[in-house]
């Protein structure tokens, strides 16, 4: 049940539009956030998590509002994940080669750097920032040098592998460098960073103070109505502190407008019907296996049991669910949206 409060308290403000109408998506507990990233509650890392989230929160409850008028969704607290967190809660073991995303961005920046006549004053530089591995930056090594890339990333593995294409790498927020950066970059991408980042003002601030005039931002996020579809139906929460921000194409506008950005290009990744079927499952099996009184619980608690049973939980469910998804779909969306804002 979605209950709305109205509220003139500063904390509960839209990040977005700064509407204080919002509704509860749903509350969870520090330890029920631990146990989203880690099922195994008797495990020391569990424990290190539940812990390190009732100091990162300053309390044991985070909320998930959702603003009546933009349609933002944000964590209460709006305080996203740090360093111990993701130590804690993600073993990284691999990073996607190409997505919707990739495409879209590299084709853009490919008739860019076409229509763009290069001097010694207008030199283009790029920045990712949230790099991983490097596999869309490998792809900008065939239009620009490696002297005019930049790139972000914390992963030691995704250090290495930037490091040997010749790329210079930091292994920091970005918003750090706010001064040695300014006004430096033409282009600047974050595939799947943004909902990541609290203090949405400073954020936009630093990415117009380091980018040059008629810069090129593309942003992807995960697609709203897909989490909303995943969480109505019992799969997987899109919990915070790793998520803390859904967004839309209203906030984008809204945000574009805010900080002196146009939307150039907006889209939301097509839907596979058996790629979504396939996630959705697997979603709603996780989903289950952190709730004590499911068949998926008993079933996870021992290693064999889990590993013969997964294929057949994941066939029923399948069959169960093969419906709904048919009749939502395409109407849901893929997993990601992704949009190009030129600054003004």
């Amino acid at each position: 049940m979605l209950i709305i409060f109205m509220t003139s308290s500063n904390k509960f403000n839209c990040p977005v539009c700064g509407n204080n109408s919002y509704k509860i998506l749903y509350e969870v507990t520090n330890e029920q956030s631990a146990k989203h990233f880690i099922p195994n509650q008797s495990s020391k890392k569990y424990t290190q998590l539940s812990q390190h989230l009732l100091k990162l929160w300053g309390k044991n409850k985070c909320q998930v509002l959702e603003c009546q008028n933009c349609g933002f969704g944000y964590a209460n607290p709006y305080m996203g994940g740090d360093k111990i967190f993701y130590d804690l809660a993600y073993q990284r073991t691999g990073y996607p080669k190409w997505k919707f995303e990739f495409e879209e961005t590299f084709n853009s920046i490919s008739k860019i750097i076409e229509n763009t006549i290069i001097d010694s004053n207008s030199q283009l530089n790029f920045l990712e920032i949230g790099a991983g591995d490097g596999s869309f930056t490998k792809k900008i090594l065939s239009k620009l040098p490696s002297t005019r890339i930049t790139a972000t990333e914390y992963s030691e593995y995704g250090i290495e592998q930037l490091k040997k294409m010749g790329i210079t790498v930091y292994p920091i927020d970005f918003r750090q460098k706010s001064e040695e950066w300014s006004q430096k970059f033409s282009i600047v991408c974050l595939f799947q960073v943004l909902e990541h980042l609290d203090n949405m003002e400073f954020t936009f601030n630093v990415l117009n103070s380091i980018t040059k005039n008629k810069a090129h931002l593309f942003i992807s996020v995960p697609n709203q109505k897909f989490i909303n579809f995943n969480e109505s139906n019992g799969a997987l929460l899109d919990m915070p502190p790793n998520h803390i921000g859904r967004y839309n194409k209203k906030t984008f506008e809204l945000i574009a407008e805010k900080f002196g950005w146009t939307i150039n290009d907006y889209k939301v990744e097509d839907s596979d019907f058996e790629l979504f079927l396939n996630k959705f499952t697997l979603y709603k099996y996780l989903r289950d296996i952190q709730n004590d009184n499911t068949i998926e619980n008993f079933l996870s608690k021992n290693k064999i049991i889990k590993k013969i049973s997964l294929p057949f939980r994941l066939y029923y469910l399948k069959i169960k669910f093969k419906k709904l998804i048919f009749e939502n779909y395409k109407e849901v969306g893929g997993s990601a949206l992704w949009v190009h804002l030129m600054k003004n």
